[in-house]
């Protein structure tokens, strides 16, 4: 089967649990309520990208559990293509723990269980990433990352590169600063969590940091300021779409939901960046009114919500 869009990255299982506030040290806190639901940073990407009616594809190892099998019919419930993702025998698959407090903030706490990130980049299909149009990936895990945006690039496709996570937590997982960079060379659109940013740029303001990098690395790098919205440069200038106002019940996914519909709106559609970015953000917000990470909206409710946004008030 051929993709618009080919995903290599996690795949997890997400135990919500909504609680009245986040705990501090040796602190408690009370659990109103619990769900399962599917998640995986990649795996939500190529979910929204569905949502937005254009083909997905996703690339990760899972365990034989009952986690994997659930992992499998929720790809496949979207419409995602599971057609290279590796089970392994015996496996323990991908899990997280999300407490959520009423003002939709939330930690998360993961299990990587044994599989995970252990896919090699010989299981990695060469001309299924060749024949997609967009190959996103997070880096988990880097070695069949970086050979799949390798193999992508030459084949003509874009990369989008969203690294999710801290360069302290990307070492708990065995990922060097070098897998970054070495990943960087294939990468179109770069879109990094600040503090991973702030910290590769040694700037804790946005536009030094954005412009500082821009001077080293000529690629179109996006960065997401949660309230304050996005920021990026285009022809050296900066361009800033605001967040826009809802009622937040819960943040999980909404830079999934970000980075997969700006996918969509810039590369597929072929939209300008500022457009691309304004609907990134309208499906990040709709996403962060209701709970899951995969409570995304449709191209067409994203369209709606645009014609009567507000700005998110500072």
């Amino acid at each position: 089967m051929s993709v618009k869009v080919v995903g290599l990255g996690s795949v997890a299982m997400d135990v919500i649990v909504q609680v009245n506030a986040l705990p501090q040290v040796d602190g408690f806190s009370i659990a109103r309520s619990q769900v399962v639901l599917d998640g995986g940073s990649a795996a939500n990407v190529m979910a929204q990208v569905a949502k937005f009616g254009v083909t997905s594809g996703h690339i990760a190892q899972i365990g034989d559990d009952d986690l994997g099998k659930h992992l499998l019919k929720g790809l496949k419930k979207f419409g995602i293509d599971t057609s290279r993702i590796v089970v392994k025998p015996e496996g323990v698959s991908l899990q997280t723990f999300i407490p959520v407090d009423p003002q939709g903030e939330k930690m998360i706490f993961v299990n990587l269980g044994n599989c995970f990130l252990d896919l090699t980049p010989d299981q990695v299909d060469p001309e299924y990433i060749s024949g997609a149009k967009v190959f996103y990936t997070d880096l988990l895990p880097p070695k069949p990352a970086i050979e799949g945006a390798r193999i992508a690039k030459e084949a003509g496709a874009k990369v989008v590169f969203n690294l999710q996570m801290g360069l302290s937590m990307m070492e708990e997982m065995d990922i060097a600063l070098d897998d970054i960079y070495a990943l960087l060379k294939y990468v179109d659109v770069f879109a990094p969590c600040r503090e991973a940013f702030f910290a590769m740029t040694k700037e804790d303001d946005p536009e030094k940091a954005l412009r500082k990098f821009s001077s080293e690395y000529p690629i179109q790098t996006i960065l997401t300021l949660g309230s304050k919205g996005v920021m990026t440069l285009v022809g050296g200038e900066t361009v800033q779409v605001p967040a826009y106002e809802v009622d937040v019940v819960d943040t999980t996914g909404a830079g999934d939901s970000f980075i997969g519909a700006f996918t969509v709106a810039y590369f597929i559609e072929g939209l300008n960046m500022k457009r691309s970015l304004e609907v990134a953000s309208a499906a990040a917000a709709l996403k962060c009114t209701k709970l899951g990470a995969r409570s995304m909206p449709t191209r067409d409710e994203v369209d709606e919500f645009l014609k009567k946004a507000e700005p998110l008030k500072p």
